[in-house]
């Protein structure tokens, strides 16, 4: 296992929580640069190392608007080994969610999904200890989230555990529609917001003409509402765009 220095009481925790079994999750919570990733890492090598089935993802501010993007990445690589142990309907509602396959009419529909991934993890749960492990998870896209949130609700005495970080700075989402870019493809760009008592930036994508929620990590209690200044640069074919607008931001972990 790689080496932690100087964090064993929370190492110990971790390892605590994945060989008693008496607890479905850890949170590892606090602020940027103190080591949480570090730390959740750890954890994901010692489920291996203890034979468990990891699920794990890790996924940042750009990709919050990709929806299901981190379920993808949470059951791609298994996805082939548990399919089988799913009912038809399940496996159909998976495969689409995952991109596997094209929706035969209407795509399905949240609850389909989400009770699949549950039913989905208590199949590999059947083979040995499950570890379903996501680092910042305040940047899961929303339907990812929720799917994994209604799976925690209803994990009784299964062999499953979660692996959570989380920072506690709070974010601030802004909807942005891209009017002006001229390339149809997604563009690089860079969001701030300036206010008092509110800052943040944050790297992402947006395309042209379409609406995109992005979220900004600020140095704020979640909470914290109030007027602020959103600037985004945008950076296309060469050049530089700049547009700037008051906003009104209410804070959330």
């Amino acid at each position: 296992m790689a080496e932690v220095v100087g964090r064993d009481d929370e190492l110990a925790s971790i390892l605590a929580f994945l060989d008693d079994g008496a607890s479905s999750a850890i949170l590892l919570e606090g602020e940027a640069g103190i080591g949480k990733t570090t730390l959740w890492r750890a954890g994901v090598e010692a489920a291996r190392d203890r034979g468990h089935t990891v699920l794990s993802c890790n996924p940042s501010g750009s990709e919050t608007h990709f929806s299901l993007s981190a379920l993808r990445d949470l059951l791609d690589d298994d996805f082939d080994a548990l399919a089988d142990g799913l009912p038809e309907p399940q496996q159909r509602a998976l495969r689409v969610a995952l991109l596997r396959s094209e929706p035969e009419e209407a795509a399905p529909q949240p609850s389909a999904v989400a009770a699949s991934f549950l039913n989905a993890l208590r199949a590999l749960a059947g083979r040995g200890p499950v570890l379903v492990a996501v680092d910042d998870v305040q940047w899961l896209d929303s339907p990812s989230a929720e799917v994994i949130e209604y799976a925690a609700r209803r994990l009784r005495g299964d062999p499953i555990r979660l692996l959570l970080s989380a920072r506690t700075e709070g974010v601030a989402k802004v909807k942005y529609t891209a009017a002006g870019i001229a390339c149809p493809a997604q563009v690089d760009a860079t969001a701030s917001l300036t206010g008092k008592g509110i800052a943040g930036k944050a790297s992402v994508k947006v395309a042209a003409g379409k609406t995109t929620t992005i979220a900004i990590p600020v140095k704020a209690k979640a909470g914290t509402t109030g007027p602020a200044t959103f600037k985004i640069v945008l950076k296309t074919n060469g050049r530089t765009t700049t547009e700037t607008c008051k906003v009104r931001v209410v804070v959330t972990k």
